[in-house]
């Protein structure tokens, strides 16, 4: 079960960044429609800074599971 719970959550949260940066870039290169108001800018790149984080403390978490497993 946490073998895929981590293979969802990692898969996941490299969309979900991928989403976001693509996002931002359409929104930067267009900018005459704001797909996203740029004072939502701050808050979305916390929120990736956050997952990519949470990503390492995951990993870092798994890695000790497995070895003990071992």
């Amino acid at each position: 079960m946490e073998k895929n719970w981590y293979k969802y959550f990692n898969y996941g949260t490299i969309a979900l960044v991928f989403v976001l940066a693509i996002l931002l870039m359409i929104d930067m290169v267009r900018g005459t429609y704001e797909i996203i108001p740029r004072s939502y800018y701050l808050p979305l790149i916390v929120i990736v800074f956050f997952i990519f984080i949470l990503r390492i403390v995951a990993r870092i978490y798994f890695m000790k599971q497995s070895k003990k497993q071992t």
